[in-house]
């Protein structure tokens, strides 16, 4: 448990950073650039009994395209495990 506690923590802090330890372009844009701007969020996408799953998600206010960062952290493997994944939840092709 304590494990999973450090790895999510750590990864907390990753994301936290300025900036997060991932990037894209959109627009023409750097990510580095856009994140600050963009609304953002953690929740906790719960348990079982091999790992822990949680998602920061950031949204642009304007286009409203949702970038939703998946990590799971395994409870008996010093691992873990990130998924980006992009959403168009506004109208326009983005």
């Amino acid at each position: 448990m304590f494990r999973i506690a450090l790895c999510l923590l750590a990864a907390s802090g990753m994301l936290a950073a300025a900036p997060p330890p991932f990037s894209f372009v959109y627009d023409g844009n750097n990510s580095a650039d856009l994140l600050p701007a963009w609304r953002s969020s953690t929740v906790d996408a719960g348990a079982d009994a091999f790992s822990e799953r949680r998602q920061f998600v950031y949204e642009d206010p304007v286009t409203r395209l949702e970038v939703r960062v998946e990590v799971t952290s395994y409870k008996d493997f010093p691992a873990v495990e990130w998924l980006l994944r992009f959403r168009n939840k506004g109208t326009r092709h983005a």
